[in-house]
C-alpha cells in the first residue's frame, strides 16, 4: 500500500506540474534540476526534460547564457542560505530566441527532518509589463516635453464661466469649429459633470492666493466623448484687477490609458501571484509526503525482515541441516541480502571500500544483533566478527572513537 501511495503522489506530483500554464522547475540544494514542467523544458530551454534533469545552470551552455547562468546561480545560493521564499525580476533567453523579462517565485522544500532539500520555482513572464512601463515613461516624458515645448490648448474665460478666447488647438482636440464659440459658450460645456465640483474648488483657491499645481481632468468633445487633461489655470489681471481664469491643457489620454492599463495587468499578477503561491505551498506539501512515504516503506522492509524472517534463520540454523538443506538456506540468505542492500545505498555510497561480508555484517549490527549470534548466522568465529567491526569502524571514520557502531550505522540512513 506504501508503495501504491508514494506512486500516486508522484503522479499527481507530475500531473499538476504539468497543468500549470507557467515554467515550473525544481532543484535540489546543490543546485541540480530534479525536474520541471513541459512549460519550462519546452518554452525557456528548448530541451527535453531528460536532458534537464541531473544538470546544473552551467551545464546547459547553449540553452542557458554564462552571464545569466550567474545571475540565477547567485539567486540560488542566496535562497538556500536563507531558506523560505524568494522573488525576483531577472531576463531569460527562451527558446524561440527572444529575451523576456520574467517574475521569479521561488521556495525551499524540506526533507523529512526539516532540512533544506532543494528549492521549487515558478516563473511569471512579464514582458508585457515591462513594456507598459517603458512605454509609460517614454510617454511621460513626451507629455513634458510637449508642455514646454508646443503649444497647449488655451482657453480663457469670466467669473461666469463664458469664453472669451481660445487658441485653435482646441478645435481639433475637442472637435469643435470657430462658430461654436461665437455667442455665450460655457467653459462647463467643455468639462465633464463629475468634475464641475473641483472646477470651482480650484477657482475659489486660486482666488485665496494659493497656487494650484497642474491637475488632471475628464474633458468633453463636441460629440459627448471623454478625454483627459492636464490642465493648469491662472488667474487673469487687467489693471491689477482679477477678470477672469486662463488655462492650458494637454492631452493626456494615452498616458491615462496606458496607467489603466498597467494597473489592470498589475492586477492580474498579483492574483496569478497569489495563486502560484497557494500552489508552491500544495507542491512543498507533496514533495514532503514523498519523502515520508519513502522513508516509511523502506522501515516497513526492515521491521519485517528483522521480525518475520530473520527469526527463523536462527531455528533452522540450530536444527540438524544436510548439505542439500544447507544450499537451500545459504540461497535464502543471499536473495534476503539482495532485498535489503537497496535500503544500504547511503552507507555502501559513501563508504566503498566496504566489502561486500563487511555489508552483510554492517546490516545485522543495524538489526541489533551481538557478534556471537552474527558468527552462528555466518558460520565464522566470533574473533572473525570482532576483527570485521574492527575494519569497519576505521572504514567509516569511527577507528579508536568511543562512539556506537550501530547508534552511528543508522545515523546514515537519516
Amino acid at each position: 500500500m506504501a508503495d501504491k501511495a508514494l506512486q500516486n503522489s508522484l503522479n499527481l506530483l507530475e500531473t499538476l506540474i504539468n497543468t500549470i500554464p507557467n515554467p515550473v522547475f525544481y532543484k535540489d540544494i546543490h543546485g541540480i534540476y530534479r525536474g520541471c514542467n513541459e512549460a519550462f523544458a519546452n518554452q525557456i530551454l528548448g530541451l527535453p526534460r531528460e536532458k534537464i534533469v541531473s544538470c546544473s545552470l552551467f551545464d546547459l551552455p547553449d540553452a542557458i547564457p554564462s552571464d545569466l547562468a550567474e545571475i540565477y546561480h547567485q539567486k540560488d545560493l542566496e535562497l538556500i542560505e536563507n531558506p523560505g521564499t524568494q522573488f525576483y525580476e531577472a531576463p531569460v533567453q527562451c527558446a524561440d530566441g527572444f529575451k523576456r523579462h520574467f517574475l521569479f517565485n521561488k521556495a525551499t522544500y524540506t526533507d523529512t527532518k526539516g532540512a533544506a532539500a532543494g528549492m521549487i520555482g515558478v516563473m511569471v513572464d512579464i514582458t508585457e509589463r515591462k513594456l507598459s512601463e517603458k512605454a509609460l515613461q517614454e510617454s511621460e516624458e513626451r507629455f513634458r516635453d510637449t508642455a514646454t515645448m508646443l503649444p497647449s490648448v488655451i482657453v480663457e474665460y469670466d467669473f461666469d464661466g463664458i469664453l472669451t478666447y481660445v487658441n485653435p488647438h482646441v478645435y481639433k482636440l475637442a472637435g469643435y469649429v470657430p462658430e461654436d464659440f461665437e455667442e455665450g459658450f460655457n467653459v462647463l460645456q467643455l468639462v465633464a459633470p463629475e468634475e464641475h465640483a473641483k472646477h470651482y474648488e480650484r477657482i475659489q483657491r486660486m482666488m485665496q492666493g494659493e497656487t494650484i499645481p497642474p491637475t488632471e481632468y475628464r474633458l468633453l468633445r463636441k460629440d459627448g466623448s471623454i478625454f483627459w487633461g492636464l490642465v493648469t489655470s491662472s488667474l487673469i489681471r487687467k489693471s491689477g484687477e482679477v477678470v477672469g481664469v486662463r488655462t492650458y491643457t494637454i492631452d493626456i489620454s494615452e498616458r491615462k490609458e496606458a496607467e489603466e492599463a498597467l494597473k489592470k495587468r498589475t492586477r492580474e499578477l498579483e492574483l496569478q501571484k497569489k495563486s502560484l503561491e497557494e500552489l508552491n505551498t500544495a507542491m512543498k506539501v507533496l514533495l514532503k509526503k514523498r519523502a515520508e512515504d519513502k522513508t516509511e516503506v523502506e522501515e516497513n522492509v526492515m521491521t519485517n525482515i528483522k521480525e518475520l524472517i530473520l527469526p527463523y534463520f536462527d531455528k533452522i540454523n540450530q536444527t540438524k541441516l544436510d548439505d542439500y538443506q544447507k544450499a537451500f538456506l545459504n540461497i535464502l540468505e543471499s536473495n534476503l541480502d539482495e532485498i535489503i542492500s537497496p535500503f544500504t545505498r547511503k552507507l555502501s555510497l559513501k563508504y566503498l571500500s566496504l566489502t561486500p561480508r563487511e555489508i552483510t555484517i554492517v546490516n545485522m549490527i543495524k538489526i541489533g544483533y551481538q557478534s556471537k549470534k552474527i558468527a552462528k548466522l555466518m558460520k565464522i568465529s566470533p574473533r572473525t566478527v570482532d576483527t570485521h567491526r574492527k575494519n569497519i569502524r576505521s572504514k567509516i571514520g569511527l577507528g579508536k572513537k568511543k562512539g556506537n557502531l550501530r547508534s552511528h550505522l543508522l545515523a546514515f540512513e537519516q
